[in-house]
């Protein structure tokens, strides 16, 4: 049995799938309803963590305990859930380099100083 810390919370939390889900609940429950924020962050980051591994486990515990559970804590448990759903992963282009080039073909004069900064100056 878990105490009320927030610790305990988030302590299996790299765990995968060696995840102990009944120390986990036993963890959570003490908090559950509390109206700290710090805790109520704590479900969610923990449940959410978890979620990487069995997002359906994730997903039942809050569909059952969703009456018990902050907003907050539902929020961030089912982040990771709702966004693999919701969004396809993709791979994000490297919008530097783009801009640049194409800044570069529409404007030879103009030369960039830094690649890490969007700084330009004008050549003669």
């Amino acid at each position: 049995m878990c105490g009320s810390g927030g610790a305990a919370i988030i302590c299996p939390n790299k765990a995968k799938q060696a995840t102990d889900l009944e120390l986990l609940y036993d963890c959570i429950e003490p908090s559950v309803e509390s109206r700290e924020f710090f805790l109520r962050k704590g479900i969610g980051w923990a449940l959410r963590e978890y979620a990487w591994t069995d997002p359906d486990e994730v997903q039942r515990y809050v569909d059952q305990n969703s009456h018990r559970l902050s907003g907050l804590s539902r929020r961030e448990a089912l982040k990771t859930i709702t966004r693999k759903a919701t969004r396809p992963q993709r791979p994000r282009p490297r919008v530097k380099k783009f801009f640049a080039s194409f800044l570069q073909k529409r404007s030879p004069s103009l030369t960039f100083l830094s690649t890490t900064e969007p700084q330009c100056a004008l050549t003669a």
